[in-house]
C-alpha cells in the first residue's frame, strides 16, 4: 500500500506519511520496534519538511519514535512486576480497589 501511495501521491505526501504513521504505530503495538522505529522516523522526517517541526502531527511521530525505545523497558518492567506478584497477571488498579496496593 505505501509504494503505491508513494507512487501515485510522492513520497512527502500528508496522505502518504500518515500511511507511514500509522503502519508504524501497528507495528509498535504489535512489537516489532526495528519495522516500527523506521516508519515512524520516515513519517516524522517527512511531517517536519512538508508541516514544520513545531507542528502538532510532527510530534506525534516524534512522541512515537520515543515510544520504540521505551517499549523494551516498560516490558521489562511489566514482566517483572508480574514475577513478583507471582506471575498471577493482578493490576495495579485491581490491588488498589482490594485495598492490597500497599502489601504487594
Amino acid at each position: 500500500m505505501i509504494e503505491g501511495q508513494t507512487a501515485a501521491l510522492g513520497a512527502g505526501h500528508t496522505s502518504t506519511l500518515s500511511t507511514k504513521y500509522n503502519l508504524g504505530n501497528l507495528l509498535l503495538n504489535a512489537g516489532d520496534m526495528a519495522r516500527a522505529r523506521a516508519l515512524l522516523e520516515e513519517a516524522a522526517a517527512g511531517r517536519a519538511a512538508a508541516l514544520g517541526e513545531d507542528h502538532q502531527s510532527t510530534q506525534s511521530a516524534r512522541r512515537a519514535c520515543a515510544q520504540c525505545d521505551a517499549r523494551p523497558a516498560q516490558d521489562k518492567a511489566k514482566t517483572a512486576t508480574l514475577s513478583a506478584l507471582g506471575g498471577k497477571g493482578i493490576h495495579a488498579t485491581e490491588l488498589e480497589e482490594e485495598g492490597k496496593l500497599e502489601e504487594a
